[in-house]
């Protein structure tokens, strides 16, 4: 009896330790967050850049901008992303006229779930919102400008039926540093004379040759040894 209440008492804790770690984890869940992914240029000067919702399951609506450089580039298109078309989520983008921002107003009849369809996959964890499309009008300022992503006038999203406040993001590009290599100076050329009378070289080391010295002398005196306890 004793074993059997013992043996029930440690399923119960069991129990609630399970259930307590399930609640850690989903109060540790990944949040959605902004991100920003810029391609490289085409061979006809554009850059495609996608605004991204990193753990997006659930999504179900929010308003998005994008600004860029107007001095770097030029605003060609904008669209729905891959994840948000493969999910049936509605996004509404364009330019704002007169400015450099390019917004998105975004909703889902249901909510944003994963699927690893082979046609149309979703990726929640990097969701594709939607994709700008620019021409590059100055090639050097292009290297150095940045990009800002956020919320519209910073509302907050709405996911899994709660308010989701997400920070803003800036993409800014890596400038590769270019370090000159020293100037090196050939050092002059030295000659060396052999001194009269010098000991030719045996292609031993002095430190080889003094080994060899030590082995042949221990060698003569384990001889001399041998043959005096032969003697005795």
């Amino acid at each position: 009896m004793v074993e059997m209440k013992l043996t029930k008492k440690v399923l119960v804790g069991l129990v609630v330790l399970a259930l307590m770690a399930s609640m850690a984890l989903s109060a540790f869940a990944a949040a959605p967050a902004l991100a920003i992914k810029v391609g490289e240029p085409n061979d006809k000067g554009e850059v495609k850049v996608d605004v991204i919702l990193k753990n997006a399951a659930g999504l179900q609506s929010g308003g998005f901008y994008l600004e860029f450089d107007a001095d770097a580039y030029t605003f060609v298109k904008s669209a729905a992303g891959v994840d948000a078309r493969n999910s049936a989520t509605n996004v509404v983008t364009d330019l704002v006229p007169g400015t450099s921002t390019v917004t998105a107003a975004v909703a889902n009849a249901d909510k944003v779930v994963a699927s690893d369809d082979e046609d149309e996959p979703v990726n929640v964890d990097n969701f594709v919102i939607f994709t700008v499309t620019f021409k590059v009008k100055d090639a050097a300022k292009a290297k150095t400008a940045a990009f800002k992503a956020g919320t519209i006038d910073g509302e907050p999203v709405q996911n899994n039926d709660a308010d989701v406040n997400l920070a803003a993001v800036t993409y800014q590009p890596k400038v590769e540093e270019t370090t000159k290599a020293p100037a090196t100076t050939k050092a002059p050329a030295t000659t060396t004379t052999k001194p009269a009378g010098s000991i030719p070289k045996t292609g031993l080391s002095s430190g080889d040759a003094f080994a060899s010295a030590a082995i042949a002398t221990l060698a003569v005196a384990a001889a001399a040894f041998v043959v005096t306890k032969k003697k005795k």
